[in-house]
């Protein structure tokens, strides 16, 4: 169609659960992502491409994270975690060093947190810390907890927490998420008894169990 929401809505609604539809739609698809001349089109296109383990669409894929539109090469990066999760990490990595804004820095977290481990924690509690307040960031708060309950060094953990509470006293108290922050960080906590009575480290893990009870405690300031 000549116009591109309607080619955008069109994509949205493609059923790849079909088997006879996913075969049918692949090249048109594969099409529209390389020569769409609309991104927020062509962005469309590649996250369906994930869809597909064929080598081409991881050769499209990689190649439309490097796109100058941000929409473009965030969904790109996270179709290729889809097909190749080691070469979306290795690319989340060098791009996390850049600066990056909208849907690339969204997509970023999402593979990082779901892929790294914690010599990557870094580059992932940054990249979490720049998102502005938003939805997609409270979206993100259960995965980056359940990667702070994997991560050993006390300090790293306390950096990690420090910003989910940053975060979660960013929200006014009337939107009533508090309770459900607090629940998130109450399972890093689980997670951390959990391993700690057959742990080497019982008293460094006490005292981030500890960290974390008192800043899920911690009175709100401000609102």
């Amino acid at each position: 169609d000549k116009y591109f929401g309607l080619r955008s809505i069109v994509l949205s609604r493609i059923d790849l659960r079909k088997e006879a539809i996913k075969k049918e739609a692949e090249a048109i698809i594969a099409d529209i992502a390389k020569n769409d001349p609309k991104s927020i089109v062509r962005a469309a296109a590649l996250t369906l491409l994930g869809n597909y383990d064929n080598p081409g669409s991881k050769e499209i894929l990689t190649k439309a994270v490097y796109d100058s539109s941000y929409t473009v090469a965030g969904s790109a990066l996270e179709g290729l975690e889809k097909l190749d999760p080691g070469k979306s990490i290795s690319l989340a990595k060098t791009i996390a060093s850049q600066k990056t804004k909208g849907k690339l820095s969204i997509s970023l977290v999402k593979v990082l947190i779901k892929s790294g481990t914690e010599s990557d924690f870094d580059a992932i509690a940054d990249a979490y810390n720049s998102m502005p307040l938003s939805q997609e960031k409270f979206e993100l708060i259960n995965p980056f907890c359940n990667l702070l309950g994997k991560i050993s060094s006390s300090e790293k953990l306390r950096k990690g927490v420090d910003i989910v509470v940053k975060f979660r006293d960013g929200i006014p108290e009337q939107y009533g998420v508090s309770p459900v922050i607090n629940n998130f960080l109450k399972g890093v906590i689980a997670k951390k008894e959990a391993v700690k009575g057959t742990s080497e480290n019982k008293a460094d893990l006490q005292e981030q169990i500890d960290y974390i009870k008192k800043k899920i405690g911690e009175e709100r300031k401000g609102f």
